[in-house]
């Protein structure tokens, strides 16, 4: 389904818009609602765009779909990914990323301990998303019931029995995190503790190696400046803060 087209004259003459997917539901970072994609990537995607004076079609799709689709070259490319060996075997990745995600422990406000490490939530009662891996460590220490693990069907349903005291702690991506808890108002309620439970991930834009879009170069040169703009001046930790923490008091990118 395509979501919407940005379409004009660029300054150097015609060119075609560059034909994009992404997420149909990965909030805070995009998500498709009435006929638009939203979200951090998207408001990131277009202050990059206009900058660079090109235009562009977004089609919200299937993570699998998508994929296949820059692969074969049907689309020009798609935002944002996990950089791969498989995947830069199809598709050039730019050189800085449009987020970082990072799985963060969540406290109530005032309930804040020590962490540094998985051994740190031994004989803790800890909540996660259902469905969720955290990482190999956190796994291997739930197996041996070195913790108690309760899971919920969402990232408010967990907040919520965070709140109610039903789990000690929760562990989820601290974008989605700061953003569910913003929309719910109780920001105020809770923590996140200092130290990550991983290494930030960035997750880039590509493009299609197999894609006919003329001045494929030129355009990838063109985006890697521009985006590294947009980070040294601010712009891309302004967008991501205005949804998850506009006051500034919680968030700072890793």
């Amino acid at each position: 389904m395509l979501i919407y087209s940005m379409s004009a004259v660029a300054s150097e003459g015609y060119l075609r818009p560059v034909k994009l997917a992404t997420l149909m539901d990965f909030k805070p970072f995009v998500w498709c609602e009435k006929g638009y994609a939203k979200g951090i990537d998207v408001d990131i995607l277009a202050e990059l765009f206009r900058r660079i004076d090109r235009t562009y079609d977004i089609e919200c799709l299937p993570w699998k779909r998508a994929i296949n689709y820059v692969r074969i070259g049907r689309l020009d490319g798609l935002f944002s990914g996990y950089k791969t060996q498989q995947r830069e075997q199809f598709a050039t990745y730019l050189s800085a990323p449009f987020h970082t995600s990072v799985f963060s422990v969540f406290v109530r406000k005032s309930k804040s301990f020590n962490f540094d490490s998985i051994s740190d939530l031994n004989g803790r009662v800890i909540g996660i998303t259902r469905g969720y891996s955290i990482n190999p460590e956190f796994d291997a220490a739930r197996k041996t019931g070195k913790f108690y693990v309760s899971e919920s069907s969402s990232t408010d349903k967990g907040i919520d029995m965070l709140l109610a005291a039903r789990t000690e702690a929760y562990l989820n991506s601290r974008h989605v995190v700061w953003y569910t808890a913003r929309e719910l108002g109780i920001s105020h309620k809770i923590d996140e503790l200092p130290a990550p439970l991983h290494t930030p991930k960035p997750a880039y834009m590509m493009l299609s190696k197999a894609s006919n879009l003329p001045g494929k170069d030129k355009l990838v040169e063109s985006l890697n400046r521009t985006l590294e703009e947009m980070w040294e001046d601010g712009t891309v930790d302004a967008i991501i803060n205005g949804y998850i923490d506009p006051a500034g008091t919680h968030l700072s990118t890793p």
